[in-house]
């Protein structure tokens, strides 16, 4: 349609059927050959310093091709102001933040970590 022709009118998309069949093919459904899959590790503790991965158990592990930390990957990203580790380096700073990438297995590899207190800010007095 075109011109206006669907101003004022129900329009049905063109893959309607597709989705609600659930035959429609998405980008996650697509296989590349050759393609290696990663899996992030993340901090079960909301702050913490990291004192030791140890990432030999990891790299026995046939099929994997690599295992990364945030020594081997020191970039800091964020939309607006850089701001965040893309793997944690030295500290784990919310529960969730990534410690590393790698793949099969997360229980294999032996990482060590201090936790520290949680930092809470309080809005000032204002008596």
């Amino acid at each position: 349609m075109s011109n206006g022709e669907a101003v004022g009118r129900a329009v049905t998309p063109q893959d309607a059927s597709l989705k609600v069949t659930g035959t429609a093919v998405y980008t996650y459904d697509c296989s590349i050959p050759g393609t290696l899959h990663a899996k992030l590790v993340t901090s079960t503790m909301p702050h913490a310093r990291i004192t030791r991965i140890d990432t030999t158990a990891s790299k026995a592990v046939p099929g994997v091709v690599a295992v990364l930390t945030g020594q081997d990957m020191p970039f800091r990203v964020g939309m607006y102001a850089g701001d965040r580790d893309l793997l944690a380096v030295e500290k784990v700073r919310w529960s969730g933040h990534a410690e590393r990438r790698r793949s099969l297995d997360a229980r294999r590899d032996r990482r060590d970590l201090d936790e520290l207190p949680v930092p809470l800010h309080r809005e000032a007095d204002n008596g």
